[in-house]
């Protein structure tokens, strides 16, 4: 009879650590990288200054340039799922109108359209999260 109750409970506690095993692996998944491109467009007629935020996991998350005179600027980054994409635009041109758009790999994830504020200045700001 005490024999009976050993294997039980060995077969019991073989049970509860492979459970515990099988739940720890499931959602394990590998990170993934992915290309992640901001678009600046200027739809004015004349390029103008333009102030550029955007995060970058490779220079420590955010990269902030200005450009005085662009028509359109684009650049690629490498980010792994679930990483959060940043990306700020703003000029004090009063003729702005522009927009920005983040794309993952070849797909568009996020485009905004700018406005402006009180204070003259023209601003678009968009965030994504990477999918997987």
């Amino acid at each position: 009879m005490k024999k009976n109750g050993l294997l039980l409970i060995g077969l019991l506690m073989i049970t509860v650590f492979a459970t515990l095993l099988q739940s720890c692996t499931k959602d394990l998944e590998a990170p993934v990288s992915h290309n992640i491109t901001y678009v600046l467009t200027n739809n004015a007629t004349e390029p103008m200054e333009f102030y550029i935020t955007y995060s970058d996991p490779a220079y420590a998350n955010l990269v902030h340039l200005n450009y005085d005179s662009i028509r359109s600027w684009q650049y690629t980054i490498e980010a792994q799922n679930s990483y959060k994409c940043l990306f700020n635009v703003y000029t004090f041109d009063e003729g702005a109108d522009f927009s920005i758009s983040i794309f993952q790999e070849d797909s568009i994830k996020v485009t905004t359209l700018s406005s402006i504020s009180q204070q003259g200045k023209a601003s678009a700001e968009a965030a994504y999260f990477v999918e997987r």
